[in-house]
């Protein structure tokens, strides 16, 4: 028998309400390892404020968001034991996107089990809208204990005066205004605090952000860690400021093409400093990033994405 969620429903079920909540309805089969959803996209949304205004688009890692909260509703319903557990995302891997997604469209999002593995779910998930391919990959999910997750909390981390040999100087920081001058992002959706430290001939950055508890999106969430779709725009956002300081992308923009990888390896709580370490390659207009996530000295992400510039 299929189960048919609403919005209210999805809140309780996935422990995520607004303005992270991506899913406005889910229809559950349990017994066939599948799902299916919608998601109207309304011009309303907060986060079109902040994401590149005056054109906007649905960030391509809410899509992820929608994609792993359809996950997370299958999940209860194959293991209704856990439907008091948070469901995380611990790994997402080939992410495409393939269609901008706007105002007016009516995402439809799926997700079927592909596999099951050291209690968690692998999904292979995707969005379409007007019948149209617009995202789609595989999705890692796993259950966890609320008070397990909180016992991962690290002691509190000293901020880094240098890193990786690197001595932080105040003529090297980026502040957040000058963040904005660089990139088209802006509130809710400007998720970088500072820039420490930028080496051109290497394509490289050092970046921060602090979580604090009265950030917009911890507003959405039962369990407040970090969600590792936004560790991903948090990264990508970093490389972005880095290639749009290049010369040759002068009156650019840049856009997510891909996630070729994400990985957490622990999470990110309220009151860390995280800090991002990011290398970019360029060829023509496309180029790919990687980056290494830590508060302190513990490493606690790992992302791999590819990006295009294109004529703002």
């Amino acid at each position: 028998m299929k189960q048919d969620y609403r919005v209210r429903e999805l809140q309780s079920l996935t422990q995520v309400g607004p303005p992270l909540l991506m899913l406005d309805r889910a229809l559950v089969d349990a017994a066939a390892g599948a799902a299916e959803g919608v998601k109207a996209i309304s011009v309303n949304e907060d986060f079109f404020n902040g994401h590149f205004p005056g054109n906007p688009i649905m960030p391509g890692v809410l899509q992820i968001a929608a994609m792993g909260q359809l996950g997370c509703a299958l999940y209860k319903s194959l293991r209704p034991a856990l439907r008091e557990h948070s469901v995380q995302i611990l790994r997402i891997e080939r992410i495409k996107f393939r269609k901008p997604v706007v105002p007016g469209d009516l995402l439809r999002v799926s997700a079927r089990v592909k596999s099951e593995e050291q209690g968690g779910f692998t999904v292979a998930v995707e969005t379409r809208t007007d019948g149209d391919l617009a995202c789609q990959g595989l999705l890692t999910l796993q259950a966890f204990n609320p008070e397990e997750l909180q016992a991962l909390d690290r002691e509190l981390a000293p901020a880094p005066r240098k890193w990786d040999g690197i001595e932080f100087s105040a003529e090297d920081i980026h502040p957040v205004q000058e963040i904005a001058e660089v990139i088209p992002h802006r509130y809710p959706f400007l998720l970088l605090d500072r820039v420490l430290h930028l080496d051109h001939p290497r394509s490289r950055v050092i970046a921060l952000k602090n979580m604090t508890g009265n950030e917009h999106f911890f507003r959405a969430l039962a369990v407040p860690v970090v969600p590792l779709y936004l560790l991903a725009e948090m990264a990508a956002q970093a490389g972005c400021f880095l290639a749009l300081r290049e010369p040759a992308n002068q009156g650019k923009i840049g856009y997510f093409m891909a996630i070729d990888q994400a990985l957490s390896m622990a999470p990110v709580n309220v009151g860390d400093q995280l800090h991002f370490d990011t290398r970019i390659t360029s060829k023509g207009r496309f180029g790919k990033g990687e980056s290494d996530l830590f508060v302190g000295d513990r490493q606690v992400a790992r992302v791999a994405v590819k990006f295009a510039m294109v004529d703002a």
